[in-house]
């Protein structure tokens, strides 16, 4: 299927029909800039080459599947929608069983640094990386999707670096280190009760600085009552908390330190955390 050349090394490239192909769940969102700008520009001989792995036996309906290219093959399929076949040279790895797949593209993709944090989640999780199916169990638990992945949940995060952060803060580490609860459950949770009434409110407090202040003070005080910390916030104005944590956050202090004030306002005694 492979040639070799005179040195013994493998050339992947061979002529294949790119309509022949489709694009698993795994692969980037469609950025439809990028793709508009590769269609008014489109230059089939300037194109470069696709990349592909051979799926012939998996019977998907295509032969290949496509792992990087993503926005040319969109450009291709659109300026030559009256077609089925659109001959060029590719690169098309042998096969690879389907969280292979996922594996080589996110590889692929990180390598040459093209991938957002969302894209390489995705492809983490397609893969069966243990984090990210972590991740994705709690998101479900509560309902909150990943713009530009899984929109139709309740609550949405723009990003999920720091949400994965807090999901995953258990794994890899000795049992005595570890809290006996999921930092990530218990922040989004906080941010449900005091905002999830207000469809704006929950928007902004999901994807702010707040979102890792609060995960990072539940981690220092493990005992505090998160419920009513959420009740508390919930009687604060959202402006003003959001320009604390990212004060904290510019002047270096503990980005923690403005949800713990919270939970402490108005309290006297035993009652204020760390008495």
């Amino acid at each position: 299927m492979f040639d070799k050349n005179k040195n013994g090394v493998t050339d992947f490239t061979k002529r294949v029909n790119v309509f022949d192909s489709i694009i698993e769940p795994f692969g980037r969102g469609l950025y439809k800039p990028n793709a508009n700008r590769i269609i008014k520009n489109f230059d089939d001989e300037l194109v470069g080459e696709l990349t592909f792995i051979d799926i012939k036996r998996e019977n998907l309906g295509a032969r290949y599947s496509l792992i990087d290219g993503q926005h040319r093959l969109h450009a291709i399929r659109m300026l030559f929608s009256n077609r089925v076949r659109f001959m060029m040279r590719a690169k098309v790895l042998p096969y690879r069983e389907y969280q292979e797949r996922a594996k080589r593209y996110v590889v692929l993709n990180t390598k040459r640094k093209n991938l957002t944090y969302i894209d390489a989640f995705k492809g983490r999780f397609e893969s069966g990386e243990e984090k990210a199916i972590l991740t994705m169990e709690i998101l479900e638990k509560l309902d909150i999707g990943i713009k530009g992945y899984i929109e139709d949940r309740k609550y949405e995060l723009k990003g999920v670096s720091i949400a994965e952060q807090l999901a995953t803060y258990n794994v890899g580490k000795l049992e005595r280190n570890q809290r006996l609860f999921n930092p990530f459950e218990r922040t989004a949770k906080v941010l449900i009760i005091a905002y999830g009434h207000d469809a704006t409110k929950i928007k902004l407090a999901m994807d702010s600085v707040m979102f890792e202040g609060i995960g990072k003070a539940l981690i220092r005080k493990p005992h505090m009552d998160y419920e009513y910390l959420g009740l508390k916030m919930k009687e604060q104005d959202l402006a003003f908390l959001l320009g604390e944590f990212a004060e904290h956050r510019k002047a270096g202090k503990w980005i923690g330190k403005p949800a713990i004030d919270v939970h402490d306002f108005g309290l006297k005694g035993s009652k204020r955390i760390g008495c």
